[in-house]
Order: structure tokens, then C-alpha cells, then sequence
């Protein structure tokens, strides 16, 4: 005879929250994931490229290229320090309606800019074998003194070298700033839901230098994606075929 089992007098233990639960395959492999975009020109508002952005999780970095020649990069490649999502970044940033289905896939992607060396290098072979060094492992201090709102603002930084003078006469004189202005944002509009939500879930994946994970989004990213998401659905809206995403 069955009997009804009685509820468990265990407590469950406590679990973070989780990530958003992709509904797309993800990439099993760890090399950079391609996926063909808008970007914003950086001085050009409301005008907009075909591009490949590139996304390197172990390099840390974002890079676009042109669709006809995906391999080489066309820009410098961006440390990434911050993704703000829709709602989050400034409206007044791009063209389209800031309630529009096009504004809310589009990701504003702030970080350091870094030099292009050798600019006929490959994607593959340049993120992976040199940014890396260029970086160096202040990366994670660096990560930890920006804030999204000192980003946004281009707030001034202490030179970490720097050191009370001795010898000046006035003892009141305010401390030098070092100011960093190689902090920049990428507008990138994606073509599709899919898309969208590929970036969102590689870009969480990203590290620092001593492996920790890189804290590039705000608390409620899941929410926002679901947010996107059921806008995409409710709209049924396609803004261009379907993106070409792969791996280098």
C-alpha cells in the first residue's frame, strides 16, 4: 500500500542567483565567437557599419573588423571594462526610438583602448598571443577602480606612481591627477534576438587576469535580458537576416 511521503524537515541550502539559461547552442571551445553587427560610428551619431565583432572571453577583449575580410582588424580592440544593456545606457546616445525594438538590442561596450602593433595581424593569432602581455595584470585593479558611473564621466585618476613632492614650496598645492582618456564606447546593435543573446552570454563569461570572473554587467543583467527578450517575441520583428556567428 502507497503512503503519501511527507514533506522534508531539511532546509535547502542557500544557492546564488543563477545566469540566464541560454535557449542557443553555446560555443564548447575557447576560441573568440564572431558575430556579424551594427556599430555606431564613435564620432558619427545615428550612422551605422556592417562589422564582425569579435569576442575573446580569455583575452578580455572586443575587437571589429570588416564583414568582407572578418580576420583583420579594422579598429582597436577594446579591454572591456563595462556592457550596459537597454535601459541602462544613455538614451540620447543613439538615433532610434529609446522604446524601439532596435534600441533595446543594442549593447554600449566601454573599455580601454589597445593599440594595434601590428595592424595586418590576424584576429586569432594578435588577441590571443599579445593583448594578453600588453594588459599585464593590473588589469583586475584597473577593473576594480572604474565604476560604470567614472566611465561614463571620464573621472580623473590617481597616477599610482605618483608621490607628494618634498621639495615645493607650497605645502596646500592640490595633488596632480592623472587623467585617463583612452576609455571609449562601442554602440553595438545586434540583428537578431539570437545574436543579442549570444553576446550577452559570452561577454558574462569574460575573466581577469588571475582567472576571477570580470564583473562586466549590473545585478539585474538577467532581468534585462528576459526583458529584451520578451520584446523581441512580442514584436516578432526581424531587422536584417539572420548573422553569420562562428567561432575564428
Amino acid at each position: 500500500m502507497e503512503t503519501e511521503s511527507s514533506p522534508s524537515n531539511a532546509t535547502s541550502a542557500y544557492t546564488t542567483p543563477t545566469r540566464p539559461t541560454p535557449t542557443h547552442p553555446m560555443p564548447t571551445h575557447p576560441m573568440p565567437t564572431q558575430i556579424a553587427v551594427l556599430k555606431q560610428g564613435t564620432y558619427e551619431r545615428g550612422r551605422w557599419s556592417t562589422r564582425i565583432l569579435t569576442l575573446d572571453s580569455e583575452a578580455g577583449t572586443v575587437a571589429v573588423s570588416q564583414k568582407k575580410n572578418p580576420q583583420h582588424i579594422m579598429h582597436r580592440a577594446l579591454n572591456v571594462q563595462t556592457v550596459e544593456m537597454w535601459p541602462h545606457y544613455n538614451r540620447y546616445a543613439i538615433e532610434h526610438h529609446f522604446n524601439s525594438l532596435k534600441a533595446k538590442m543594442v549593447l554600449c561596450i566601454t573599455g580601454k583602448e589597445v593599440n594595434l602593433t601590428d595592424p595586418n595581424a590576424s584576429v586569432g593569432n594578435y588577441v590571443r598571443n599579445k593583448v594578453g602581455v600588453l594588459l599585464s595584470a593590473s588589469i583586475a585593479a584597473e577593473t576594480n577602480f572604474w565604476t560604470a558611473a567614472s566611465l561614463k564621466q571620464g573621472s580623473p585618476k590617481y597616477s599610482s606612481g605618483q608621490k607628494n613632492s618634498s621639495t615645493s614650496g607650497n605645502k596646500s598645492a592640490p595633488k596632480p591627477l592623472s587623467v585617463d582618456t583612452s576609455t571609449t564606447s562601442w554602440f553595438i546593435s545586434f540583428t537578431s534576438i539570437e545574436s543579442y543573446e549570444m553576446a550577452v552570454m559570452v561577454l558574462m563569461r569574460y575573466k581577469n587576469e588571475d582567472g576571477s570572473r570580470r564583473k562586466l554587467f549590473s545585478n539585474n543583467v538577467a532581468a534585462d535580458l528576459a526583458r529584451v527578450k520578451r520584446a523581441s517575441a512580442a514584436d516578432g520583428e526581424r531587422l536584417n537576416s539572420d548573422p553569420t556567428i562562428e567561432a575564428i
